[in-house]
């Protein structure tokens, strides 16, 4: 017979009640992130809460429940009723209340944006969250959650062995990357911009 959902949302779905991937909700009021941590420990669901802009208001649930938070520090602000208790400090007060928190560049997914993972981490650190808490928010705790049998998220034996060598403070705009590996191997740093600069230099040394 047909069915409402495709085959490959079917498959999703099945992971998701296996309990192989974690079912992540964008919720921000208070009171529907309460429903929801009720109907996942009710369906035996693994739970991620996606922007939660009112979620310190229930750290305690969520701590208890041990289901992570993923914020954007820059857009913690009370945009609709949903998040009328919006703060700033909100990466801070879950970390203190014992909820894991997860630093995204986007809550909604957006591929793009990924490229500003380390100015979010620093808009949480000037909020109050600690360099070390901010850290572990954009690598060990999402390595542990999405890919635990690959792992990534922290230097030490027996890991990946993926590495950024930054040339000062990673969540200050005015670091770079010196160096990175991928699973121990050394990578070429060069983009698009810096091989059309070489090329260019080149040619006007030559006329």
């Amino acid at each position: 017979r047909e069915l409402s959902l495709s085959q490959e949302e079917l498959e999703a779905m099945l992971l998701v009640l296996e309990r192989k991937v974690p079912l992540i909700l964008h919720v921000d009021r208070a009171s529907d992130i309460v429903r929801v941590v009720q109907w996942a420990q009710a369906e035996n669901i693994r739970l991620v809460i996606a922007g939660g802009l009112e979620s310190w208001r229930v750290s305690d649930v969520l701590a208890k429940a041990r289901i992570p938070v993923i914020i954007q520090p820059n857009q913690l602000v009370p945009s609709q009723f949903d998040s009328l208790a919006a703060r700033d400090d909100l990466g801070t007060l879950l970390t203190k209340a014992g909820v894991p928190v997860l630093i995204s560049s986007s809550v909604e997914g957006e591929p793009d944006k990924m490229n500003r993972i380390r100015q979010q981490a620093g808009m949480a650190v000037r909020a109050g969250m600690s360099q070390a808490d901010a850290l572990r928010a954009i690598t060990f705790l999402p390595g542990q959650l999405f890919f635990p049998e690959q792992k990534v998220g922290t230097i030490e034996v027996g890991m990946r062995a993926n590495m950024v060598l930054w040339s000062g403070d990673p969540f200050e705009l005015s670091s770079s990357a010196e160096a990175a590996w991928i699973a121990g191997k050394p990578q070429d740093l060069r983009n698009r911009q810096d091989m059309l600069t070489e090329r260019y230099l080149k040619q006007q040394t030559s006329y």
